[in-house]
């Protein structure tokens, strides 16, 4: 939790067509809660990914829905996480996760 500064923010769109919830959570408590719950599920494709110039991830969910986390960090802290999981928002990058998740992890291929 001491990545997380003590004011961040989780912002989740889903766009009205999947699952964001919650939409909102404030504080390094809260969101450390949220996060501990979605590690009892992991997602089977999770990659580091830079985000439009900032550190984040991408992935598929157990239910096949991408998503992508953006990570705002200000003194070495999270300051806030945005959750991007609208479909139609992520329709350029869908592709790309798929290929690199049929990649060996070697990147021999």
């Amino acid at each position: 939790m001491t990545l997380l500064d003590p004011d961040a923010v989780w912002r989740a769109d889903g766009g009205g067509r999947v699952r964001a919830v919650p939409q909102l959570a404030r504080g390094a408590a809260a969101i450390a809660r949220l996060l501990t719950g979605y590690a009892r599920r992991p997602p089977p494709v999770f990659r580091a990914a830079l985000v439009n110039g900032a550190p984040g991830l991408v992935g598929r969910d157990a239910d096949g829905v991408l998503s992508v986390l953006a990570l705002t960090v200000d003194g070495g802290r999270i300051t806030a996480i945005d959750v991007i999981r609208d479909p139609g928002k992520l329709t350029r990058i869908a592709g790309l996760l798929d290929s690199a998740a049929s990649q060996p992890a070697d990147g021999a291929g």
